[in-house]
């Protein structure tokens, strides 16, 4: 069974240090044994978003990625995203870490 910690109050983690969260505004964590699926590396801090790449496919678009940045939260609409092509869009917690680029250097 994987044991739970607070990490600084931001997250939780198991004993692998991957931290795991559900509910679309990540603050609903399971705590004891999550289904694999659920885990996911993740932040409740919402500013660690801010400014992060996302790389997405949209139907109808023949497969093309299309590359946007987190511009902003609220709690009433959530992640806001402009991509490149002027496009936007607001997304929950799970749809960003969805698309979410990983950091340069991790």
């Amino acid at each position: 069974m994987a044991k739970a910690a607070a990490s600084g109050g931001r997250q939780l983690t198991n004993t692998d240090g991957l931290a795991w969260g559900g509910g679309s505004d990540g603050a609903n964590f399971g705590i004891g044994e999550p289904a694999l699926s659920s885990l996911r590396p993740c932040s409740l801090d919402h500013a660690d978003y801010l400014g992060r790449t996302v790389v997405k496919q949209f139907p109808g678009h023949n497969g093309e990625w299309f590359k946007g940045t987190v511009k902003s939260w609220n709690a009433s609409i959530g992640f806001h995203v402009v991509y490149e092509d002027g496009d936007e869009e607001d997304l929950d917690l799970d749809d960003v870490l969805k698309v979410l680029a990983p950091n340069a250097g991790s």
